[in-house]
C-alpha cells in the first residue's frame, strides 16, 4: 500500500515534512513568545522559564531544520537517496539547558504517541501543540 500524498502536492512526503517542521518550529518559537510575556506579566517565573525553554528548543529545531533543507537545496545532502535515517544524535533538555548542544531536532508542547498531552520543553519527539485547543 503506498500512501505518498507527494502526488497531490508536488512535494514528496519527507520533504513536505521537513518543510512543515521548519514553519512548525518557527511558529512554535512565536507563540512561546507571547506566552512568556503572558507569564512575566503574571509574575509566574516558573511557567515563564518553561517557556523560554521551550522557545529555545524550538528555534533549536529550527534552526537544525534549516541547515539540513541548504544542505538538500545545495545537492550536498543525502536528498534522494535518503533511507530515513541520521546520525545525529538525541536532544535532552535538563536544568539550565536552553537547548544547546548537536542532536535531533524537535519541537516542545506534545509528546510523541501521547495524543495532544503536553511535553516538558526539550522532550524529543515532541510536536507543537496550541494548549489553546483540545
Amino acid at each position: 500500500m503506498n500512501d505518498e500524498t507527494g502526488h497531490v502536492t508536488g512535494t514528496k512526503d519527507k520533504d513536505y515534512n521537513l518543510l512543515w517542521y521548519v514553519e512548525a518550529c518557527l511558529s512554535n518559537a512565536l507563540r512561546m513568545e507571547t506566552y512568556l510575556k503572558d507569564a512575566e506579566r503574571a509574575g509566574d517565573d516558573e511557567v515563564a522559564e518553561l517557556f523560554r525553554k521551550a522557545q529555545a528548543d524550538s528555534r533549536k529545531g529550527a534552526e537544525l531544520g534549516k541547515q539540513l533543507l541548504a544542505r538538500r537545496l545545495s545537492g550536498t545532502g543525502s536528498g534522494s537517496t535518503d533511507t530515513g535515517t541520521t546520525d545525529t544524535g538525541t536532544t535532552t533538555s535538563t536544568g539550565g539547558d536552553t537547548g544547546s548542544g548537536e542532536g535531533t531536532a524537535t519541537v516542545p508542547g506534545e509528546a510523541a504517541g501521547t495524543g495532544g498531552s503536553p511535553a516538558p520543553a526539550g522532550d524529543p519527539g515532541a510536536l507543537p501543540q496550541d494548549p489553546g485547543t483540545p
